[in-house]
């Protein structure tokens, strides 16, 4: 990882859903990464210096200006949520980074990415990047718990109409009060359902049982492992 760390300004913040919350960070120097990859916050609680991971939601194209997406968690992570939920425009944050292996590998093969919560984000990186000037199929399976959980579902839809080697589903899982009309069930569900496994690369990010029980399965049906790229938190 990159250990210098770098200054930057809040330049919007725009909550998402109930615990999920945007922020658009303005830097004075440029910051290099790959699409896919994450950066560290740096801050400060009760004298101790706190460091949290967030993977980046824009594309690399836009150097010094970064977008973060920020889920608020309880229990031990709650420092970290109060930090940001006190955050305001304008307000600086230390930055270091980049770091992460989940990037995208060179290959006519399509891609299937494979996403819980926020796990969605990387991905938002790469297809930001990719579908402009890739010829490559790009699939997105996305599992929530509710669908009031679903965030820039506006922008999957535009570049699923705008770019026809896109394409994306969403799965609900806990759908006993939640009028959702869309696929319904675990996200690992309904990849196990899919018959051409072998020829695709394969990502995954979200919570770790799903993406053990998904690289289980893949082991099971004989997929190797140098095309399953992967990320659990």
């Amino acid at each position: 990882m990159e250990n210098t760390k770098k200054n930057c300004s809040i330049q919007n913040i725009r909550k998402l859903t109930s615990n999920v919350l945007e922020f658009t960070l303005q830097l004075n120097e440029d910051f290099e990464f790959t699409a896919g990859q994450f950066l560290t916050v740096h801050f400060e609680h009760n004298g101790a210096e706190i460091k949290r991971c967030y993977s980046i939601a824009s594309g690399p194209e836009n150097k010094r200006e970064l977008v973060l997406i920020v889920k608020l968690l309880e229990g031990e992570e709650r420092k970290a949520s109060r930090y940001f939920e006190k955050l305001q425009t304008g307000d600086e944050l230390t930055l270091s980074g980049p770091a992460g292996k989940l990037v995208l590998e060179e290959s006519e093969k399509e891609v299937l990415m494979i996403a819980t919560g926020t796990g969605i984000v990387p991905f938002l990186s790469m297809l930001k990047t990719e579908l402009p000037r890739s010829k490559r199929r790009f699939q997105l399976f996305w599992g929530l718990r509710y669908s009031k959980d679903i965030f820039y579902q506006d922008v999957l839809q535009s570049w699923k109409e705008n770019h026809p080697n896109f394409n994306y589903e969403i799965t609900i899982s806990r759908t006993e009060l939640d009028a959702w009309q869309g696929k319904r069930g675990r996200v690992s569900e309904h990849v196990k359902q899919l018959t051409d496994l072998q020829a695709k690369q394969i990502y995954l990010c979200g919570n770790p049982e799903m993406v053990n029980e998904i690289l289980s399965y893949l082991d099971q049906q004989g997929k190797s492992r140098e095309e399953l790229h992967f990320e659990a938190y």
